[in-house]
């Protein structure tokens, strides 16, 4: 992704797991299909519910993992959206939350995701 984002879009890489992040945050979900397809060439279909936010992982063979985050706000709709952008994180390296060990891994990943958005978005 090398043309400029628009305002309250960033990308970062997740340098321990490899994985790229694109966060979108915008109020309507409209403008999160148009950045999907005009920055990635992804199709989103309307969301007739308009929940409000929306996780999207993707496995791409060339370029790697990427995971999207959608939501209408920098408060606890992003918060809601980073456990499932961390949950498709760890399963997908067996990382499991089923011990207090493991539990303990997704929520520093969890605040380093969090910690990162929000300097980005500063």
């Amino acid at each position: 992704m090398k043309r400029k984002l628009p305002k309250n879009v960033i990308v970062f890489i997740d340098e321990v797991y490899g994985i790229e992040y694109m966060i979108i945050i915008t109020p309507v979900h409209s403008k999160f299909r148009r950045i999907m397809k005009e920055y990635l060439n992804i199709t989103i279909e309307k969301d007739e519910v308009d929940c409000g936010g929306q996780f999207h992982g993707l496995h791409q063979k060339k370029k790697g993992d990427l995971s999207v985050i959608w939501c209408r706000n920098k408060k606890a709709t992003l918060v809601h959206e980073l456990l499932h952008a961390t949950s498709w994180a760890m399963r997908n390296r067996d990382l499991t939350l089923d011990s207090e060990s493991s539990e303990e891994a997704w929520c520093y990943y969890i605040a380093y995701l969090y910690r990162t958005i929000k300097d980005k978005l500063k």
